[in-house]
């Protein structure tokens, strides 16, 4: 008896332990087809039908979320695309986000860390529909659970990037040619695509891109891609600086690792002694290190650069090295020259030309190597773009940082009447 009893007991432990096991499923195939059914949500005017739910879970592998606007109103709305309640396994999980008739398309890029606007200030006319797809790409080994929003904006209020885009008249080319020439003029913002999407760029002299913010004042190099903006100091920092020192035993890799070089420290020093109460404004961003070797002649190696921004006038708007992320940078040698700057002459009035200086300013790209020290890009002291002074050299630098997408300002960019951000 005793025995039939044991038994039972343990076919009734086996099938709680089942039946258990079934809930549990069940529970998650509940939540499963919760984040993936479609949701149409509705805020005055402005129908958002999140086709396959606004609840984004992954595990490793690529997924599709549409995402359907439509502005059921009589009056032109304006709207948002965010993403918030972020929890991601790992930094680089990449995403795509497309408009379906390609108006705007976010090239493949880092899934955001915090909660962030994908798009913002989009404008969608009278009882017209927007469709998009957002694409996470396939990452072995890592998940993504985030929330989709879509929400309604006020007209009147616009993020910092399309404030610029308004308060300019978009140009499809610029006036001179691009590092052939030195552009003196105020040929205004250009439009070009970089990695993340379409960006607008300053070049010339330029009197509506001054800001003042963390009392300094910057100039807006150009809105990039994913609708930040991207800012260089106006003035030089009071020291200068060299990449590495002259007894420097480093390899030549070592001393291209630009984390690890004196000009790095100095700016990180900087930044946290200036602009450390004023990082909910500035975003971490991509900086580019264009290394990337084009030949050697068994004694001078030279980078992609070298060939590019001195003979093949090819400068581009994207990275063809390697990348590093951080909150402070330097700008790139091609984006000096997408601003005016050229090898082949002075220029003393596009808007990155700082007067009263007598040495130069380091930029981010190097240009050769002889085996023992590496040359760099750098703009002299009347604007000229030269690749002559090896790393060990002393030279000023013009700090960049990029403000992140919800950033809203005052004032029209002059220096009488800069930009300023909101609080």
């Amino acid at each position: 008896m005793r025995k039939v009893y044991k038994i039972s007991l343990n076919i009734i432990s086996i099938m709680l332990v089942f039946l258990l096991l079934i809930a549990c499923s069940y529970v998650k195939y509940l939540k499963t087809e919760q984040e993936e059914v479609a949701l149409v949500l509705v805020d005055n005017g402005l129908s958002v039908n999140y086709l396959d739910g606004n609840l984004i879970s992954t595990n490793g592998s690529q997924k599709e979320y549409k995402i359907s606007v439509t502005n059921n109103s009589e009056d032109n709305l304006y709207y948002y695309i965010e993403t918030n309640e972020i929890n991601k396994s790992k930094k680089d999980i990449r995403y795509t986000l497309a408009e379906n008739n390609k108006k705007i398309n976010i090239l493949e890029t880092d899934y955001p860390e915090n909660d962030e606007f994908l798009l913002s200030s989009i404008e969608i006319e009278p009882f017209s529909t927007h469709t998009y797809t957002l694409t996470i790409l396939e990452n072995i080994g890592s998940s993504l659970k985030a929330n989709i929003k879509v929400g309604l904006e006020d007209a009147k209020e616009k993020d910092f990037g399309s404030t610029i885009v308004s308060d300019n008249e978009i140009k499809k080319e610029p006036l001179t040619k691009i590092g052939e020439e030195v552009a003196v003029t105020t040929e205004g913002l250009i439009e070009l695509d970089d990695e993340e999407g379409i960006s607008y760029y300053f070049r010339g002299s330029i009197p509506n891109n001054y800001v003042s913010f963390a009392n300094f004042i910057w100039r807006i190099v150009k809105v990039n891609g994913d609708g930040s903006v991207k800012l260089i100091l106006n003035n030089y920092l009071e020291e200068k600086v060299n990449y590495y020192d002259d007894n420097s035993e480093k390899t030549i890799e070592e001393k291209l690792n630009f984390l690890q070089s004196n000009v790095n420290k100095t700016l990180e020093d900087w930044y946290k002694y200036n602009l450390n109460g004023y990082e909910k404004y500035i975003t971490t961003a991509k900086y580019c290190v264009d290394d990337s070797v084009v030949n050697s002649d068994g004694t001078n190696t030279y980078y992609l650069g070298y060939s590019r921004l001195l003979t093949d006038y090819n400068q581009v708007n994207n990275c063809l090295g390697n990348q590093y992320s951080s909150k402070i940078g330097l700008i790139s040698a091609d984006e000096a020259v997408f601003a005016g700057a050229s090898k082949n002459g002075a220029n003393t009035e596009f808007y990155m030309y700082t007067p009263g200086k007598d040495y130069s300013w380091w930029t981010l790209t190097p240009a050769s190597n002889n085996n023992s020290a590496i040359t760099y890009f750098e703009i002299d002291q009347t604007g000229i773009l030269k690749n002559e002074s090896t790393g060990n050299f002393y030279r000023g630098l013009k700090p960049v940082i990029n403000l992140n997408k919800k950033t809203y300002v005052s004032g029209k960019g002059t220096l009488d009447n800069p930009y300023l951000i909101k609080e």
